[in-house]
């Protein structure tokens, strides 16, 4: 098992920090990276997390970020909240029952596309996390949902595309010739965007 760590606060889910192994001595997570090649553990302390304020006390917030919901422990509020703001936070993890997080700073976005971007941050987070560490095509986080079998025409298509620059894509000319003709085509590209490997823009095919 290959392990790593990195110092910056990690943009992680709710439902990973529940997921994740913690080492209670350091109140470091152990989160778990699968791939082909086997598991890789990534040290965690620093954490990112982005959701609405479902609840508030006097001293912690509760996070609902639709994979969950957290407790925040802060020691003062740096502008005042209420039930319903979405919030960006930074903060370390705290071992306990369960598992919390202290803030070291937040703050509200009040933008409505900031909840589009934390979607989409997501995603990508979800299948693209092996940029940042340096592993392989086929690593995803331990919460990420399995991906339903792909046929023979849907996985060629989907290895040509991770061949093109991702600026580019794949047209769907090419799809359609690949596939044998526009219906399989069209088949295997709806089967690529249902498992979140791939999205289209324009009649042309982008990898996520």
């Amino acid at each position: 098992m290959i392990s790593n760590s990195t110092s910056t606060y990690l943009k992680l889910s709710i439902v990973d920090l529940f997921l994740a192994e913690l080492d209670t001595n350091n109140d470091i997570l152990v989160c778990k990276l699968h791939s082909s090649s086997g598991v890789c553990s990534l040290l965690v302390q620093k954490v990112r997390l982005s959701g609405v304020v479902t609840e508030l006390t006097s001293n912690c917030i509760f996070l609902d970020d639709g994979s969950g919901v957290i407790k925040l422990e802060y020691e003062e509020l740096q502008e005042k909240l209420s039930i319903g703001d979405f919030i960006c936070v930074l903060g370390v993890v705290k071992n306990g029952n369960p598992l919390s997080v202290k803030v070291h700073c937040y703050s509200i976005k009040r933008d409505p596309m900031e909840e589009v971007k934390h979607m989409l941050e997501q995603s990508v987070l979800h299948r693209d996390i092996m940029k940042y560490y340096n592993f392989n095509d086929e690593t995803y986080l331990s919460s990420q949902p399995v991906m339903s079998d792909l046929d023979s025409v849907s996985m060629s298509v989907y290895e040509a595309l991770k061949t093109r620059d991702q600026n580019v894509g794949l047209p769907f000319s090419e799809v359609y010739t690949m596939a044998g003709g526009e219906e399989q085509g069209n088949q295997a590209i709806v089967a690529l965007e249902m498992n979140s490997m791939a999205y289209r823009d324009n009649n042309t095919l982008f990898i996520i």
